[in-house]
């Protein structure tokens, strides 16, 4: 009964075609079409999310049509569910962009799986099916460009309330983000007058390479503030949403003026870039009204919430300044 609202759904006509057709041979039925699979979703761009929630109910992780999304435009996703027991209601779904800078959610939309509740309702789901829910997202004309995560929360009308999550069972709203999503370029601040541009060939696990550092010509004093160029390129999709600190250090090694931040502010981080990609980032140092003056270095590095990144290079990551 479920098929007058399933074939004309967009995820149906992507991946079905009638191959034959014929009239029933009593008029109490209508012509019978059947329909073969065509090909399985094309997903370039796999994002692990491994986020079990108390029922058994396990979203693996997220398949994308495509990293770079386009204003106007839709973008075509898959959760992809293991279902570790047998789920006892029928759940509908909230999928939403969350801007990664802000936390702002974004491009909302609410659906039963496969769009209509008797599609396939999460109740006939059964124990140990992988089962993979096809969820389109409008892209508004007005999304600013920068980075975006999926938000992802499951709603359970019989307890009138959220899913909860097995991590976190007390938590009111146990929304899960996966994935980096992106529209746009990021402001290109090379070349900028008045610098001078070292060569660095500095490499950090997961693929991530610091190629040069500029600094001001003209040397600013105590009480300014330092801007440092910051030339990179990812040699790879970078695995960890790390944060880059800029150390400035006298010749005992004592830190006297530092700045830490995400690149470009939080607006590019590092999982939003693409293979071979050069980044140009500017990170501004303020310098204490009292430093002396005198020679000081530069330390570079990066870090998230495990610990910091490790150098998959020998290379020293102090440099003189």
């Amino acid at each position: 009964t479920a098929w007058d609202g399933i074939v004309p759904q967009w995820w149906f006509n992507r991946h079905y075609r009638p191959v034959a057709s014929f009239e029933s041979t009593t008029k109490d039925f209508g012509p019978t079409t059947i329909y073969a699979l065509t090909a399985p979703p094309v997903t370039p761009y796999r994002a692990s999310a491994q986020a079990e929630y108390a029922t058994g109910l396990v979203l693996a992780r997220v398949d994308f049509d495509r990293r770079i999304m386009r204003p106007g435009e839709s973008l075509d996703l898959w959760l992809q569910f293991e279902v570790h027991r047998r789920q006892s209601s029928d759940y509908q779904l909230t999928v939403y962009l969350v801007d990664a800078q802000t936390y702002e959610h974004k491009a909302q939309t609410t659906l039963w799986p496969y769009y209509i509740m008797p599609a396939y309702p999460a109740s006939h789901w059964m124990d140990g099916d992988t089962r993979p829910v096809p969820v389109r997202i409008e892209i508004p004309e007005d999304l600013l460009p920068g980075t975006y995560r999926l938000g992802v929360l499951i709603y359970d009308p019989a307890q009138n309330g959220p899913l909860p999550l097995a991590a976190d069972p007390d938590s009111d709203y146990p929304e899960v983000q996966v994935g980096y999503l992106r529209v746009g370029q990021p402001p290109d601040l090379a070349k900028a007058q008045g610098f001078s541009v070292t060569p660095v060939e500095a490499n950090w696990e997961g693929s991530v390479a610091l190629r040069s550092v500029g600094q001001p010509v003209e040397l600013p004093v105590a009480g300014d503030v330092l801007p440092i160029q910051l030339e990179w390129q990812a040699t790879g999709i970078p695995e960890r949403d790390a944060t880059v600190f800029v150390h400035l250090v006298d010749e005992s090694g004592k830190i006297v003026a530092q700045q830490d931040q995400r690149p470009f502010a939080g607006r590019f981080p590092l999982p939003a870039w693409q293979p071979g990609e050069v980044m140009h980032d500017v990170v501004l140092i303020s310098l204490p009204a009292e430093l002396p003056s005198g020679q000081y270095n530069l330390k570079i590095g990066l870090y998230d919430a495990v610990g910091r990144l490790s150098r998959s290079d020998t290379a020293d990551e102090t440099m003189s300044q």
